[in-house]
């Protein structure tokens, strides 16, 4: 990491998740979010982006639902002077906040990858 390279950084987000559909999309949710990093002072430019698709079978008992997402972070090249590895900034190890895992953010940070990801969630009555 170069020291001070967060000093001046600025990140643009755009986050959409949708609604309740009605009819035969009812139980499914859709999320995207995308995000743009530059810095001047240290030439950095990085983007990252994700995608998901749920489905809960409300019908069943625990309401279980299934998560499919996939994630791509820029990674740096080392032909260019510029830095383009993508730095996810605060995350605190949640696959819904820029990690690909509870312990690989502990490991790594998510630069120049790209993920599949798969949640299974029940809710217990």
């Amino acid at each position: 990491m170069t020291p001070g390279a967060r000093e001046d950084t600025k990140t643009l987000g755009l986050y959409a998740k949708t609604s309740p559909f009605s009819g035969a999309l009812q139980n499914w949710r859709f999320t995207g979010d995308v995000a743009y990093q530059w810095n001047d002072r240290v030439d950095l430019e990085a983007w990252a982006g994700r995608v998901t698709a749920g489905y809960t079978f409300a019908e069943m008992s625990w309401s279980p639902s299934l998560t499919l997402g996939y994630q791509s972070f820029s990674g740096d090249d080392p032909n260019t002077a510029k830095l383009e590895r993508f730095d996810p900034l605060y995350y605190q190890g949640s696959p819904s906040a820029w990690a690909t895992g509870s312990k690989s953010a502990s490991t790594f940070i998510n630069s120049n990858v790209n993920a599949l990801t798969l949640a299974v969630q029940v809710r217990p009555t």
